[in-house]
């Protein structure tokens, strides 16, 4: 379809998800779940992941993953 277009229809950009301290979500699990699927990601502090996304308002005990 793309071709037929003659431009690109989807552009993966990514995402983020925020796990908060206090969370009762299993990182481990979704992290798990990525790797055996080989799906990359990076797991940031608060500090980078404000840096990288300054709109982020997040406790320095907060997570990212992107």
């Amino acid at each position: 379809m793309a071709e037929e277009a003659g431009t690109e229809l989807v552009s993966e950009t990514g995402g983020i998800d925020i796990f908060p301290a206090e969370d009762a979500f299993d990182r481990t699990a979704y992290t798990g779940a990525m790797d055996a699927c080989g799906v990359p990601y990076e797991l940031l502090d608060a500090a980078e992941a404000m840096r990288r996304f300054p709109e982020l308002r997040i406790d320095e005990s907060t997570e990212v993953l992107f």
